[in-house]
């Protein structure tokens, strides 16, 4: 390409030989090559070998900026090819003959090379600009200032307590070891714990549900063998100590998730209702509920969420919950049902679907909006969630009033 494409470091040979050595100097004929003199003698119990070829150490590879220009030389050098031979060629009469081949076929089957080359530039621009490794430069960055923080106001922090999980890619050998904390290479996990929360790298949640669901049963076991010991109130106060408060821990993650993810909840839920109502495994578990006035498991996500909007709205959450989601505020009178509703984001601003099902800011204001304006305008937290419990029961067993 010329000197002038490439910098001095680009001309360098990328395999450098070693520095020289002396050349072998082999023992007299009928000496021993464990008893060899001279600057080569080996020392006892070595046996001398003659010196090989030099081998060539390897150094870093470099990325060419002229690379792009080579490639699109390259395709425009094929395309003229192609189109030269299509043009001229002498089988393309024979072709259009002998298999019945019409000019556009011909022309597809010479130029699959070079309209080939079109979906490797967008490949290698989308390696260039959106590749992981962009976002590993800054994250270590922020590692390096947690530690000189903690240097400096005389803490420590511990590198084999820390996890790294890479959301949204399966772990891989490209990405491990690449965070660096402390001087200690930060290996990646399949799933971390967060606040008692286990997360996968697909935000799938099944690890965390399936792990909630076994503690559950397991106090449910133990609740069940003081039931004859206990009350009704006091066994009710009990398993919603011990297991149902654990299916609402942090229950708002669940929302969005499919029906066959959050069965083994729905399967606590059904066992906790029969131990407290003495229900055989054959009833039905919907007028169990109904009973013990308990919200089904999709009900109580979603309760959780609207109760979060409604702290979000009036200054009780916090600031990072309170930017996702914004009132709509009309410059003329509107009507009531449009009293206190929230703006949905559009889908110019969240496009994947599976984020517009779980995302905080999209599905509280699409709850939120089919409330009654009664709801919507409670005056305190407590009226709110009394008055919300009520209509999501309603809803979720089809009772009218």
């Amino acid at each position: 390409m010329g000197s002038e494409w490439s910098s001095p470091e680009e001309r360098e040979p990328l395999l450098q030989p070693p520095p020289p050595t002396l050349p072998q100097q082999y023992p007299p004929h009928g000496q021993s090559r464990r008893t060899a003199v001279g600057p080569q003698a080996a020392p006892r119990g070595q046996v001398l070998r003659p010196v090989g070829p030099p081998r060539l150490s390897p150094v870093p590879g470099r990325v060419y900026g002229r690379r792009w220009l080579v490639l699109l030389l390259f395709s425009l050098l094929g395309f003229v090819q192609g189109l030269v031979w299509n043009t001229w060629g002498p089988i393309q009469n024979s072709a259009r003959q002998a298999f019945a081949f019409s000019s556009l076929d011909i022309a597809l089957l010479v130029f699959w090379g070079p309209i080939g080359f079109v979906p490797c530039f967008a490949f290698m621009w989308l390696m260039d600009k959106k590749d992981v490794s962009d976002a590993i430069r800054p994250l270590n960055q922020c590692l390096a200032a947690i530690q000189q923080w903690t240097n400096k106001n005389k803490l420590k922090v511990n590198p084999e307590k820390t996890e790294v999980l890479l959301i949204g890619h399966k772990p891989s050998h490209e990405f491990k070891n690449v965070l660096i904390l402390d001087g200690v290479p930060l290996p990646l996990k399949s799933q971390v714990r967060s606040l008692g929360i286990l997360l996968d790298s697909a935000l799938t949640l099944e690890p965390q549900i399936a792990t909630v669901s076994r503690s559950a049963f397991t106090q449910l076991k133990l609740v069940r063998q003081l039931r004859p010991f206990l009350g009704t109130s006091d066994l009710r106060q009990v398993t919603q100590a011990l297991a149902t408060s654990r299916l609402d821990y942090c229950n708002a993650l669940y929302i969005g998730l499919s029906a066959r993810s959050l069965r083994p909840l729905k399967l606590v839920q059904r066992a906790a209702a029969r131990m407290l109502t003495g229900a055989g495994l054959q009833m039905h578990t919907t007028p169990l509920l109904y009973q013990l006035h308990w919200l089904p498991i999709l009900f109580r996500h979603q309760f959780k969420i609207l109760v979060l909007a409604f702290k979000a709205l009036h200054g009780l959450a916090p600031i990072y919950l309170s930017n996702r989601i914004l009132e709509f505020k009309s410059q003329r009178p509107t009507r009531v049902p449009f009293k206190h509703s929230l703006i949905i984001p559009s889908t110019f601003v969240i496009r994947r679907s599976n984020t517009r099902n779980k995302a905080f800011s999209c599905i509280a204001p699409i709850l939120w909006n089919n409330l009654p304006p009664e709801i919507r305008c409670s005056s305190s937290l407590t009226v709110f969630r009394r008055q919300l419990k009520t209509f999501l029961f309603l809803q979720a067993f089809n009772v009218n009033i």
